[in-house]
């Protein structure tokens, strides 16, 4: 009975704590990684939105890049922002890539961060850091070209994002030198959205962000996480010619596109209320990319009828290129977007909101998305085997960085076309399963006081596999077949090539069947097993307890039972009572 119910116990706690690290705080499902910090720092969380941050070597290819600290000046010009005070150059390789975890037909936001910094010395004053350029690519595609991160004061941010879906278990973000100095990123940030939002985006096409803005908000206003649980980012933009208005009412925000709160207290109108149109404009006389806009609206001024329509240049949006009237809903949130992508030839955008004949007050505008389109030539343009290379070589890397006496130790791999096969320590006792079901003749039987050590030392590589990793792995598939007997009947868990690193799918195996006769049991020792086994069963999560605790339970019943086997040889007592299982093996 101890042993079946002490292994749902573990695989019950580690399913418990990959809840927790997969939403930190309520962070589902994000990966927050600060380039350039050393993995044997602990991870921080950000004062300002309590996202918590980790180390980039998990990553990225070993040996990639180089660490570096920005200079000591833009440190004191970018202060108040701890997460851009590191980086991770790329002076080798003409393509470096960060495998973020995905899984297929989820939508993704991936942003990336930079901040020069000065970080090697070259100073904006330079030619070769004041021309500095290179591409992003998602996958194979191209998605942004950076030429604008050099600024000659060095403390100047600079943020790219592009929303996405997963075509695979991974995606790789790759910064790629095309001749225009060394690459370097500050901060990677891949947070999952909703599948409501966005609607054109699939896996042929994807949206890179231009510009997101709170509109009528003051310009040193920035809205993100938490107050956007998607963690985008709103930025507060005036707008030439037009008036900035603002309520701190409750607003509804119930529709698709889940625009926070603050965003919808502030808006735009035209000025004094009496113009008939609001026109926000743009140039881009660059890029060849098709622009995609999404509008959102609350209107805290109903007071009298308001109704307008929304056109680019002079193409309605919002109803598939027929006229829309449009009134926004008083008190609740509405969105407006584009149902296809368009490209002024000249560069030049002009996006117009005007009052229809019907409406007694203006248009207004509370917060407005501009996306250039990326389309994927095919949704698997990163080639299979890249894909495959990519993914073997971080995993592989991953597990060469795990090492705990309780964990069985990867040796090596060997790859060849479509097999892989990973090699591992020699356990010459076998496995606790085969123990437990008689399968070998091992000559001594596992008393209660192996068993309790067994487990105990199970529990133990899970606690490092939780706790002692850069990134928490959560091995998902606790069973007897996966504990391992060495000399001596060290137990050490095998089999977490597999598991979740951080965020993946959710994959759980459970076989807890066990087999043998208890023996002699301390009860007290026995109990507090049972215990600590049912409270690893509880239904709500936050009430089981964590590896640790499980940990810490089991040095106590091993204690206990190892002082009554020293009772025991010192000679007999009433201490102990005989239980005799009535478990035998499964029927089948």
């Amino acid at each position: 009975m101890a042993p079946m119910l002490l292994f749902a116990a573990l695989m019950l706690a580690s399913l418990s704590e990959a809840a927790a690290d997969d939403g930190i705080g309520g962070q589902s499902g994000f990966v927050s990684i600060d380039c350039g910090r050393e993995a044997n720092y602990s991870d921080y969380k950000d004062p300002k939105t309590g996202i918590v941050y980790v180390s980039d070597e998990p990553y990225i290819d070993a040996g990639a890049g180089e660490n570096h600290r920005i200079s000591a000046t833009a440190t004191a010009t970018a202060a108040d922002s701890y997460l851009l005070q590191t980086l991770r150059s790329f002076p080798s390789g003409p393509r470096n890539c960060y495998a973020l975890p995905t899984v297929a037909g989820t939508k993704y936001l991936v942003r990336l961060g930079f901040l020069y910094g000065n970080y090697d010395g070259e100073n904006s004053s330079s030619s070769s850091a004041s021309s500095l350029r290179f591409d992003l690519h998602l996958g194979a595609q191209r998605w942004a070209t950076v030429d604008d991160v050099v600024v000659q004061t060095g403390g100047i941010s600079r943020m790219y994002e592009v929303v996405f879906m997963g075509w695979a278990r991974w995606a790789p973000a790759c910064l790629v030198n095309v001749g225009g100095g060394t690459p370097f990123v500050s901060s990677v940030e891949l947070r999952p959205i909703d599948d409501e939002l966005y609607p054109s985006v699939k896996t042929s096409e994807s949206l890179s962000l231009f510009k997101r803005s709170d509109m009528g908000a003051d310009t040193t206003t920035l809205t993100r996480y938490p107050a956007d649980e998607h963690d985008r980012i709103w930025k507060g933009t005036g707008n030439p010619g037009s008036t900035d208005i603002s309520t701190q009412e409750k607003i509804q925000s119930e529709n698709s596109f889940e625009v926070p709160l603050p965003v919808l207290q502030t808006a735009i109108t035209t000025p004094g209320g009496n113009d008939t149109t609001l026109t926000v404009a743009w140039q881009d006389t660059r890029s060849s990319s098709e622009y995609m806009v999404f509008l959102h609206f609350a209107d805290f001024q109903k007071i009298q009828p308001r109704q307008f329509n929304v056109t680019l240049n002079d193409i309605p949006i919002g109803s598939n290129g027929r006229s829309l009237m449009f009134s926004p809903s008083p008190l609740d949130s509405s969105s407006v977007y584009s149902s296809d992508g368009y490209r002024a030839d000249d560069g030049n955008y002009n996006l117009v909101l005007r009052r229809t004949a019907a409406s007694a007050l203006p248009p207004m505008l509370n917060a407005m998305e501009i996306y250039t389109v990326i389309t994927h030539d095919s949704p698997r343009t990163f080639h299979k085997d890249c894909k495959s290379t990519l993914f073997i070589s971080l995993w592989v890397q991953s597990l060469t960085k795990v090492h705990h006496r309780n964990l069985v130790s990867l040796v090596g791999y060997c790859w060849e076309e479509h097999y892989l096969a990973l090699v591992y320590e020699y356990m010459p006792s076998g496995s606790l399963c085969d123990h437990l079901r008689g399968k070998r003749d091992v000559g001594e039987t596992l008393n209660w006081a192996k068993r309790v050590r067994i487990m105990l030392e199970a529990a133990q590589g899970l606690e490092y596999l939780h706790k002692g990793c850069n990134l928490p792995i959560i091995h998902g598939d606790v069973k007897t077949n996966n504990v391992l007997l060495g000399e001596n009947l060290k137990a050490k868990l095998a089999d977490f090539g597999l598991s979740k690193m951080y965020i993946s799918d959710s994959q759980t195996h459970i076989s807890v069947t066990a087999a043998g006769t208890v023996g002699y049991i301390d009860p007290d020792s026995m109990w507090k097993v049972v215990d600590t086994a049912m409270l690893c069963t509880t239904d709500v999560a936050i009430q089981r307890p964590t590896m640790s605790t499980v940990v810490l339970q089991l040095k106590e019943c091993l204690a206990l039972e190892e002082a009554r086997e020293d009772r025991n040889r010192a000679g007999p007592t009433n201490d102990a009572v005989d239980v005799v299982s009535t478990f035998g093996p499964s029927a089948r």
